[in-house]
């Protein structure tokens, strides 16, 4: 390339406080020292020579040949714009005379005084293609706008760097980043004699603070990596309000030391924030069968100390497990159906009745040994107040000392009206007892007197009904009436006369013959509504004043939450204050523990409670993304891998097929049906017809999430993985069921159930959140999380909930 005599051509109006800034620019411009990375081959450490002309150009047709010259010979052209520069033809024609030569690109421009379109001329904002296509464009400019002269001139000290950045083939970001670190070394250098002379001092100084610091540091980091274990045990055990309390406060710590373990603490964030899915956290050795929870009338599932658990495996046996391994402890028959069994409140005893076997045993809760076997005819329940027990029977109520009395012959006799066989009884809660014919209820408080409260309508038959928790209220639903009546007074608090005539029954399977519930200021009455028993449905009660809270069809309640704020029913966890849906559930929740957050299913015991992040839209306008196969894949898309069953056992093979003829082979799990692979080629999922999934890492055959949640057993319908491939949604195969998995944490994040005709399924392509798609065009939403930033506002939105809480 030729090179030019000057570096810049600076041209201007002479008038303040145009020619002084140009001035100033033009020594500005010489001067500069170009920092040596940018020298180039020439090595020159100046820009160049400026040529500014001292004088107004005379009044001819031209230029000038000096002035031509000079802007022939120029790099660059640098206008100093303002008002008055738009008024000079001279400075017009010498803009067009470089711009015609050089080209508008090698054109920079200071603005001194006004707006851009005022000040800068129209060939600088407007560019013409070959076309005739005019589009508007921003020139190179350093803006210098001051309320004075001095105020111009000094912001010309930062701002010159915009004009000789393009000048040198750099950013003016570099520039600026060069110069300040110029001007730290130059300063350093100015002090560098005094720091040295109190060198000794200050390096001893310094030496102490490092310590102290290092020290702080190090106590920092413990009492942030204390923090996130406690918030990780909490969210083990679903106590996820108070873990996302402590990652809240180890993210205020972790701005002191450096953002330390910031990904361990959004992990754990994000966990604390899916909140509220029930997780199975062990599988029973014995599942519950559901004709005996229908006949066992007031079972407590788990000891009062959380440790055990009671499971009805048929209406003759009675399991114990381990309430935290699962492992079955010990096991207990009867030749007859069992009616009742019932903790002691140290968790030592089990005390179990047959009505038909007449029989009352007591059990050692640790070992199972049978302790007492004791006859009584037409025994109907059993229950402990303190060392005694508790027997409602044919005759009326006994009370019976094990420990002094080990055969029961100095029981004491309750004599009660109800003497029929045809009356039945069970132990409510605590020392209450209830029991009732069709036209009377006997209710015997241990620590006081009996009650006996006659019903106003003897002729209909009683199809449920509840004690109150403090056993002084009780709920009747008597055929197309229920009521409320408070049994010292027999006074009927209130009375509801239902339109339609429920059907209460003790003996229909899959668990829905369950008697009504009362939790706190709330009752959930289970009633079926046809005749065929094939079908049934759930109210909410107000208990104080009758009001319907709501309607639930298709949905049995079992159990309330220790609170009383939950009602644990067929399908999920419904809110007693409002019947709103909180948690989904496939099957039945038939208990709470009432020393932790763990819940009973058929078989299994789970943790966590609430919606989580899900959520409804009326109206979904997104785009889905769902690559599910409806076919066996078994190539990887990038080509890589290939996936292929073991033929001669079970497992299946992972072949790399980039020409090394490399291998392995996983044997735990055998794919049946479907295989896909994450959009990364990362991951292979497999999955078979009947409920398990798992997921490998291709490279390696390490497993990264395994599940086998039950509610799939009626087969796979396909899953997907999500774009970036961190996250797997898994669908039924008649779409009523889904969930959605982190395959970084190996959880499951959802469990969404499809309450409405599904037209599809998949990921946001915008947001990234879990969607199913209703036929109606409404949609069932899981809200992912697709930065650190939003995972913590949702935690900080959700803080103040967390302190109510």
């Amino acid at each position: 390339m030729e090179q030019k005599t000057y570096c810049a051509f600076i041209s201007y109006r002479h008038y303040t406080p145009d020619k002084e800034i140009a001035g100033r620019l033009h020594s500005l411009i010489e001067n500069y020292t170009i920092p040596s990375v940018l020298r180039g081959a020439g090595g020159k450490k100046h820009p160049g020579r400026v040529f500014r002309d001292q004088e107004e150009l005379p009044l001819s047709s031209d230029l000038g040949k000096d002035i031509e010259n000079a802007l022939d010979q120029s790099e660059w052209l640098i206008c100093i714009c303002s008002p008055r520069y738009l008024e000079s033809r001279w400075c017009m024609r010498e803009l067009e005379y470089f711009i015609e030569h050089r080209g508008r690109d090698r054109v920079l421009a200071v603005l001194v005084e006004g707006e851009p379109a005022d000040a800068f001329p129209t060939v600088l904002l407007k560019d013409t293609d070959a076309e005739g296509n005019v589009t508007d464009v921003e020139p190179l400019a350093a803006d210098v706008r001051s309320g004075s002269l001095q105020g111009s001139l000094k912001k010309l000290k930062n701002e010159k760097l915009r004009i000789l950045a393009p000048m040198l083939g750099t950013s003016f970001d570099g520039l600026y980043r060069r110069q300040k670190r110029r001007m730290r070394r130059n300063i350093a250098a100015a002090v560098c004699a005094a720091a040295i002379a109190l060198g000794g001092f200050l390096g001893y100084h310094t030496y102490q603070r490092s310590v102290l610091e290092s020290e702080r540091i190090a106590s920092a980091k413990n009492e942030y990596d204390l923090l996130l274990e406690q918030a990780d045990v909490a969210v083990n055990n679903s106590q996820k309000a108070t873990a996302r309390q402590l990652l809240l406060q180890a993210r205020e710590l972790s701005d002191s030391i450096g953002g330390y373990r910031e990904d361990a603490l959004t992990r754990l964030l994000e966990k604390a924030c899916y909140a509220g899915n029930l997780s199975r956290i062990v599988q029973l050795d014995s599942e519950v069968d559901y004709f005996a929870v229908s006949a066992i009338r007031g079972t407590e599932f788990f000891s009062p100390d959380g440790t055990k658990v009671l499971i009805p495996a048929s209406g003759y046996i009675l399991d114990c497990c381990d309430a935290v391994t699962g492992e079955l402890l010990w096991s207990t028959s009867f030749g007859q159906l069992i009616t009742s069994a019932r903790w002691k409140e140290d968790s030592s005893r089990v005390v179990i009745t047959s009505y038909l076997q007449h029989t009352v045993r007591v059990v050692d809760a640790s070992s199972g040994e049978v302790l007492s076997d004791i006859g009584i005819n037409w025994v109907s329940a059993a229950g402990y107040h303190g060392d005694d027990i508790f027997i409602s029977f044919e005759k009326g109520f006994l009370i019976w000392s094990p420990e002094e009395d080990p055969d029961a012959q100095k029981m004491m006799w309750y004599m009660d009206e109800l003497t029929e066989q045809t009356a039945s009884g069970r132990i409510v809660q605590g020392s209450y007892a209830v029991k009732h014919d069709f036209e009377r209820f006997g209710v015997v408080d241990m620590e006081g007197p009996m009650y006996l409260y006659e019903l106003e309508t003897p002729l209909k038959a009683i199809d449920g009904y509840a004690l109150s928790p403090d056993g002084k209220r009780l709920f009747v639903h008597q055929h197309d009436d229920v009521f409320v009546c408070d049994i010292e007074t027999d006074e009927i608090l209130w009375h509801v006369k239902r339109e339609k005539a429920g059907i209460y029954t003790d003996d229909i399977p899959d668990g829905a013959g369950a008697p009504p519930v009362w939790a706190g200021n709330y009752i959930f009455d289970n009633e079926r509504l046809t005749s065929d028993y094939l079908s049934y449905t759930g109210r909410i009660y107000d208990a104080l004043t009758g009001e319907t809270i709501c309607t639930l069809e298709d949905t049995c309640c079992r159990d309330a939450t220790p609170d009383g704020r939950y009602f644990l029913c067929s399908g999920g966890v419904y809110e007693a204050a409002t019947g709103k849906l909180v948690q989904k559930f496939s099957g039945y929740l038939y208990a709470a523990d009432k020393t932790g957050d763990r819940y009973l299913s058929a078989g299994y015991i789970h943790t966590g409670m609430g919606g989580g992040t899900q959520y409804r839209v009326k109206e979904y306008s997104g785009q889905l993304y769902c690559e599910r196969n409806d076919m066996h894949r078994v190539i990887s898309p990038d080509g890589m891998y290939a996936v292929y069953e073991e033929v001669n056992g079970p497992g299946f093979t992972v072949l790399k097929m980039d020409g090394t003829n490399w291998q392995y082979v996983v044997r735990d799990f055998t794919p049946q049906y479907w295989v896909n692979f994450s959009p990364d080629s990362r991951l292979v999922v497999l999955g078979s017809g009947y409920s398990v999934i798992a997921v490998y890492e291709l490279s390696t055959g390490n497993r990264v999430y395994l599940s086998d949640e039950w509610y799939f057993a009626c087969a796979l319908g396909g899953f997907t993985f999500s774009k970036d491939s961190r996250y797997l949604m898994c669908s039924s195969k008649n779409m009523d069921w889904f969930c959605v998995a982190d395959m970084e944490t190996g959880d499951t994040l959802y469990q969404m159930r499809a309450t409405l005709p599904v037209k599809g399924w998949g990921f946001d392509e915008e947001t990234g959140d879990a969607v199913v798609l209703y036929e109606d065009g409404s949609a069932l939403c899981g809200d992912i999380f697709t930065s650190a930033e939003e995972v913590l506002a949702y935690a900080v939105s959700l803080s103040a909930e967390d302190e109510i809480d």
